[in-house]
């Protein structure tokens, strides 16, 4: 009966292990030895303000929010939108926990790349049918007016509003 315990344990802790490694991700091949901050504006004084946290949408996705921590944002909430996002929503092609932005690497400045989702729709319609990835680049400012810092998110669909959510 102990040795039974003792194999159930040692069955869940590789269960845990596996599940985290896929959950932070695998090899990218991207040459570099992981996240060693890519999302953190690098080099000189001042301060050091980067991505990891949580966004709020100011424009059309106004209910919108994206955790971010390292090089991966996840949807963390997913209220309003069009149409088209409505329906990947109801059809589940995105949901809660999905990455929204990816591979974001700073480009000094202030500024990053990275991926965001984009839903791709049957032409002349407003049927979600899958998603694919667009490139993008963030740009990050404070606002005077407020105190909060903002994100703006550009890509070929246009251009996004982020104000960091406490």
């Amino acid at each position: 009966m102990k040795n039974i315990f003792k194999a159930l344990g040692i069955i869940a802790l590789v269960v845990v292990i596996g599940l985290s490694m896929v959950a932070c991700g695998g090899d990218d091949d991207s040459g570099g030895g992981g996240n060693t901050g890519g999302n953190k504006p690098g080099g000189g004084g001042g301060e050091n303000v980067g991505l990891d946290g949580t966004w709020e949408n100011q424009d059309t996705r106004s209910g919108w929010r994206v955790t971010v921590s390292g090089s991966t944002g996840v949807l963390s909430r997913f209220t309003g939108g069009d149409a088209i996002e409505m329906d990947a929503k109801n059809k589940g092609i995105i949901k809660i926990g999905d990455p929204y932005w990816r591979n974001i690497k700073s480009t000094g400045d202030g500024k990053w790349s990275g991926e965001v989702l984009s839903i791709i729709s049957s032409p002349g319609t407003n049927e979600a049918t899958g998603i694919t990835w667009a490139s993008c680049t963030f740009s990050i400012s404070a606002s005077s007016a407020s105190g909060n810092t903002i994100i703006t998110e550009n890509n070929a669909g246009g251009g996004y509003t982020w104000r960091r959510y406490p």
